[in-house]
């Protein structure tokens, strides 16, 4: 695969995402990212982009991330998620583990 076949890999997964959340409903996700490898600035602007016009348009979303164990790949994550903390679209927080992160989840309900 090349990278311009990674990257439009990359993309179709991050909209087929967001088609099911539409499609579902979803509030509120659990990512588990931990084996994620580093993204592309473009695609993290991508990420982030797509993310915010969701929010904006549809619903705000909870969600919380599993951080990728590559310290690399965690960078950009968390690039990604800064961009999105600055239009303040959605309730983002890291956590260390699966039940942790259900736990805050299931606040509120």
């Amino acid at each position: 695969m090349d990278l311009l076949q990674a990257k439009n890999l990359e993309r179709d997964g991050i909209d087929h995402i967001f088609t099911l959340m539409i499609e579902h409903e979803i509030k509120k996700t659990i990512t588990d990212i931990t084996e994620h490898k580093v993204i592309s600035t473009e695609d993290q602007e991508y990420a982030a982009t797509l993310s915010v016009d969701f929010s904006r348009k549809y619903w705000g979303v909870k969600r919380a991330l599993i951080p990728p164990k590559d310290v690399f790949a965690r960078f950009s994550i968390k690039q990604v998620n800064a961009q999105v903390a600055k239009q303040e679209a959605q309730e983002r927080r890291f956590f260390a583990d699966y039940d942790e992160a259900l736990e805050w989840i299931k606040e509120g309900i």
